[in-house]
């Protein structure tokens, strides 16, 4: 112990380990440190996190000569054990400097990557320092791994995953038992994947209880998966080394959709064959971010909503879809009776659900608590047939006002310009 504290301290898990030059030279930033970690399935095996801990000059030489070794338990049952980093190197410019620079270092950080640790279930992982030789063990510290059930995806989950450019098509999860080699691969999807089958997946719904390994060491539990493995279809989820996917888009399918769509707004001028091509295409609806998408949700009285998207952000946008060729301002650059007709259109329906929210809301299976704030949104006309300054004037006009708007043409360009990181 030094001054009461144990010579190793555990500061907890990032999710990344950012530095820019060797330590102790330059700062090292630990991303999303903390002793409690959340994930969305289990079993997991989070390969890009690490471990942080601090090491006491005074019990350095001890701890890198292997004398002692770090112990991982879950319910007193060893999941990992592991002798750090062997000697510190004595090379100038590397993370861990050697013994003759660390006088000038009262504690020294390293990190251990996670990858090592299958975490079978949500619970307390407690950390030991073992001494090698007597056996005997000093508790460093814990952590915590939660987990949040997802509910079951329905039609208005699957089209905010379609309306995304970065979700994916198909999830598979490798569980790999790394003692004996065994693996356990399973998969979700928008739809059953009889390819994937083929090969030995097995669907989410159709997990057993448990995945046991031959030699006993893995006994996990897949009701996680079995409930939530369909989050891993957004890419904001996605981290483990074990998990592959499909994505859902290509550079060149959003080109041939927005190509579609263009071609659409230069022949048609009926708003239900644009509508139907949103509701085909939910990917047209990109720009808004969606978690959900609602196709014809219904307003109190005679009031329906084109679409409504839920954001990231938990804000409801209720959007009114015009037709392409409807003049949006006049030679005065004034709006249009056709796009003041519009807005106040939006306008009844923001008024008619604030009026009766909850009624509303539970027609859509949100509730209140589920929901920033709610605005509208217009989308109509050709940017390209109006004068550019009036256009450009009314979008300044319209920032900070609970209506939003775009153009048709302007709705195509911006999936082309979110679109330009996507592979071909």
């Amino acid at each position: 112990m030094i001054n009461g504290t144990p010579p190793i301290v555990f500061l907890g898990m990032a999710d990344r380990v950012i530095s820019d030059a060797s330590y102790p030279y330059a700062r090292t930033d630990f991303i999303n440190i903390g002793l409690a970690k959340n994930y969305l399935i289990y079993p997991t095996s989070p390969h890009n996190a690490k471990y942080i801990f601090i090491v006491h000059n005074s019990f350095t030489k001890d701890f890198f000569d292997g004398h002692y070794e770090l112990v991982f338990k879950r319910k007193a049952k060893i999941i990992w054990e592991t002798s750090v980093l062997g000697k510190p190197p004595k090379k100038k410019g590397e993370k861990i400097k050697g013994y003759g620079y660390l006088k000038y270092q009262e504690w020294i950080s390293f990190e251990i990557p996670a990858g090592g640790v299958l975490i079978e279930e949500p619970g307390v992982v407690a950390i030991f320092l073992r001494n090698k030789k007597n056996k005997e063990e000093m508790w460093l510290s814990e952590i915590i791994f939660t987990y949040n059930p997802q509910k079951p995806l329905n039609a208005n989950d699957v089209q905010g995953i379609r309306s995304r450019l970065m979700s994916y098509k198909e999830a598979k999860l490798e569980i790999k038992c790394t003692s004996c080699n065994q693996k356990f691969p399973a998969y979700t999807g928008l739809s059953r994947s009889t390819k994937l089958e083929n090969d030995g997946c097995i669907w989410q719904s159709d997990l057993p209880e448990y995945f046991r390994c031959k030699c006993g060491k893995v006994n996990a539990p897949l009701r996680y998966c079995k409930e939530s493995m369909h989050a891993l279809l957004f890419q904001k989820f996605l981290s483990a080394e074990s998990t592959s996917t499909q994505n859902l888009y290509s550079k060149n399918s959003i080109n041939s959709v927005v190509g579609d769509f263009i071609g659409i707004l230069q022949t048609e001028n009926n708003e239900s064959v644009i509508q139907r091509f949103i509701e085909e295409n939910p990917v047209m609806l990109c720009m808004f971010n969606a978690k959900k998408v609602f196709n014809k949700p219904e307003i109190i009285g005679n009031h329906q909503a084109d679409f409504a998207v839920l954001d990231a952000n938990n804000n409801l946008i209720f959007i009114e879809i015009e037709r392409p060729k409807m003049r949006l301002f006049k030679r005065n650059g004034h709006e249009t009776a056709d796009l003041n007709h519009a807005y106040s259109q939006v306008s009844d329906w923001l008024f008619e659900i604030r009026r009766s929210k909850n009624q509303v809301l539970e027609k859509m299976e949100l509730s209140e608590k589920d929901i920033n704030k709610i605005t509208g949104f217009v989308i109509a006309g050709i940017k390209d047939n109006e004068n550019k300054v009036f256009y450009n004037r009314h979008q300044q006009k319209n920032e900070n006002k609970l209506i939003g708007f775009i153009s048709l043409d302007e709705l195509a360009t911006a999936v082309l310009n979110m679109s330009r990181s996507l592979e071909n």
